[in-house]
């Protein structure tokens, strides 16, 4: 009898540390498979939801000036900001993935001021800031590499704009008509600028290429009809001066073409102040000079 007491009493105990095991394993597979808890946001009344994606602005948005989108947006509906005429700043707390996919995300916002955009974005879409005229600030973070077509145009009061070290492409006309924009600090990573990209800039007096810049190609009408831009020194790495890239740029007293050019529009230099030309003796630059200089144009070598 005293043997069965003791096998029962045995084969309790060792049920009881099964189960126990057995609860824990339960407890940790429950921790590791439950999904992650969205934390809320003070800003998270001021849109609509379904999940993490942001599907419009709620009555309390629509009536905001001032927006800040939560960090536990994933993704931006088309059309959010479409045509806001109250909206002046916008602040993005983060971005866990590319949440700017629609062109025109800021189009017709005529009151616009200030975008604070979040690391971890590619992109500055393409026409993003399209009929904003108030714009005067963005803050553009290290994570974009490229600047869209018409993402700037004719933002009369952007007198300002930090290009970010990763930066490879601005593309067609995304600068063009920003009459306050005075100055341009280009980033050794910039390959590419479109072209018109900054077409009619009229007051921008300095374009300075970082030491050591990647940039091989500046587009056709680039920096044409930028009335204020007295001299140029072209990258040493670039390879294509686009047609008319400084046509009609009234101030225009020198500019430094790279030896490594090799392709240059006939009419880069049409019709702008008579003008100092620095090329490399020798080089493609100064065979090209020699063909087709209009009478506005000296050659000095350096």
């Amino acid at each position: 009898m005293r043997r069965i007491v003791a096998s029962i009493a045995c084969l309790t105990l060792m049920c009881a540390l099964f189960a126990g095991c057995a609860g824990e394993d339960s407890q940790k597979k429950t921790a590791e498979d439950s999904p992650e808890i969205v934390e809320s946001s003070e800003y998270d009344d001021l849109f609509h939801w379904v999940d993490t994606r942001i599907t419009g602005l709620s009555p309390k948005g629509e009536v905001a000036a001032d927006l800040v989108v939560p960090g536990k947006c994933t993704e931006l509906a088309d059309g959010v900001f479409f045509k806001r005429e109250n909206l002046e700043t916008v602040v993005f707390q983060s971005a866990k993935t590319e949440i700017l996919r629609d062109d025109y995300i800021f189009y017709g916002c005529p009151n616009l001021t200030e975008v604070v955009f979040p690391e971890g974005i590619a992109e500055i879409p393409a026409n993003c800031f399209l009929e904003c005229p108030a714009l005067q600030s963005v803050t553009c973070p290290k994570s974009v590499k490229s600047i869209g077509e018409f993402a700037f145009p004719q933002c009369e009061n952007l007198a300002g704009f930090d290009f970010p070290e990763g930066l490879e492409t601005i593309g067609r006309s995304a600068f063009g008509g920003c009459t306050s924009l005075k100055e341009v600090s280009f980033p050794k990573s910039l390959e590419k600028i479109g072209e018109k990209a900054f077409w009619n800039n009229e007051a921008l007096e300095t374009v300075d290429f970082a030491e050591g810049s990647k940039l091989t190609e500046i587009g056709e009408s680039a920096f044409a009809e930028c009335d204020a831009l007295k001299t140029v020194k072209l990258p040493q790495k670039l390879k294509i001066l686009g047609e008319k890239a400084f046509e009609r740029c009234a101030a225009l007293e020198s500019v430094y073409l790279p030896e490594s050019l090799e392709e240059m529009g006939t009419l880069a230099l049409h019709e702008s102040h008579p003008i100092t030309v620095y090329v490399r003796k020798g080089s493609y630059a100064e065979v090209e000079f020699d063909n087709y200089n209009l009478g506005n144009m000296t050659k000095e070598l350096y």
